[in-house]
């Protein structure tokens, strides 16, 4: 008998319901920088880069923001740079909601929302980076 989490990865992997894929450079969630007054603000190579990253999903997603649960396999092709955390949580910002604008693919990253993450690395060529994001509904 397998367990839930088993089946979420397995169907994750095996049969998801959407897939998306995105050519471009792995990148790393970024840390806020302050400034000498003490503001807090995100790098501006970051906010381009989730730009890019939310405009090549914006281009394969046409529906409503799931709002979970979900199991999400990430692959991910590149250089071997960057933690899997923080290059997951790249996505989750970029297709996530912020302070600006709803959730592209899913309402919030909450555990109640995505409840299975899993991140698989393959290395590539920079010029031949890739984002496979598969999801399925639980």
């Amino acid at each position: 008998m397998t367990s839930p989490i088993s089946d979420a990865i397995v169907k994750a992997i095996a049969s998801p319901d959407y897939v998306l894929n995105v050519n471009m450079p792995l990148h790393s969630k970024a840390r806020p920088r302050m400034t000498k007054s003490g503001h807090a603000y995100m790098a501006e190579s970051y906010k381009c880069a989730q730009q890019q990253m939310k405009k090549e999903l914006e281009k394969q997603w046409n529906r409503l923001s799931l709002d979970g649960p979900i199991a999400l396999y990430l692959k991910i092709q590149g250089e071997a740079r960057g933690d899997a955390d923080n290059i997951a949580g790249f996505l989750m910002d970029a297709a996530g909601p912020s302070r600006s604008s709803p959730g592209l693919l899913w309402v919030d990253d909450r555990v109640s929302v995505i409840s299975t993450l899993i991140v698989e690395w393959e290395h590539a060529k920079k010029a031949d980076s890739c984002w496979t994001i598969q999801i399925a509904l639980l």
